[in-house]
């Protein structure tokens, strides 16, 4: 009995294992400039976009990436849109699901047809858990950080490690704590608002190279960018 027991995990094992290179073929197939790492999981639900890196363990649902986000190892993409060069970090969790607290259990097996539990005593669901939660571009979240369904993360911002973020984060916002809150900006006023406008990370990839260089200085950027505009040199 041990012995077929044995046999049998070892076989699931082969089969999981077999089960994931395909998955990751596949994935690679559809999505040519990205990379993925052993382990990840994109649902069909899911969009990606040019040059996502996505890290071992790492699950997306229901969500869609902008290009050059990367998500690190074992993080939790759900039911999210993602702006582009986005850095998201290992252990992350987006998007966790909400139960309903103004009913007398907040258990699902009273307010969904459809979540995969064992008995559930409803025919149709009667409660939304999750809410679409919409990040910008440029956002840096950290180690660990937990967001709750439904919130804004203004582009630019950064969420520091471990925060817990219960609310809408403005542009260009350095977040931190439990409940997260601001700390500082980035940028004064004129510059977030000059850098919103410019919208670079819509520029082309061209544009990106022959620019790089000017991204450690947002005002010699922005003094490029309003010379392209205006056609001064």
């Amino acid at each position: 009995m041990i012995i077929l027991r044995l046999f049998r995990n070892i076989a699931t094992s082969i089969r999981d294992f077999l089960a994931s290179q395909v998955i990751h073929a596949r994935l690679q197939l559809q999505h040519p400039t990205c990379v993925f790492h052993p382990g990840v999981v994109v649902d069909k639900t899911s969009t990606l976009s040019n040059y996502n890196v996505i890290f071992r363990n790492a699950v997306v649902l229901g969500s869609s990436l902008g290009d050059h986000t990367f998500i690190q190892e074992n993080a939790l993409i759900n039911s999210a849109t993602i702006g582009k060069f986005c850095s998201i970090a290992s252990g992350a969790n987006i998007g966790m699901g909400r139960h309903p607290l103004h009913s007398v259990s907040t258990h699902p097996a009273f307010y969904s047809a459809s979540q995969p539990i064992a008995k559930t005593y409803c025919k149709q669901d009667s409660f939304t858990p999750f809410q679409k939660t919409h990040v910008g571009h440029d956002v840096w979240i950290g180690r660990n950080v937990m967001i709750k369904d439904g919130v804004t993360i203004g582009t630019g911002a950064v969420v520091a490690a471990g925060a817990v973020v219960t609310k809408n984060v403005s542009e260009y916002a350095v977040v931190a704590g439990v409940p997260a809150r601001i700390i500082k900006y980035r940028f004064d006023d004129a510059v977030r608002a000059k850098l919103l406008k410019t919208e670079w990370w819509n520029m082309t990839d061209q544009w990106l190279q022959e620019h790089s260089s000017l991204f450690s200085d947002p005002l010699r950027l922005l003094d490029a960018i309003e010379k392209q505009r205006t056609g001064t040199t």
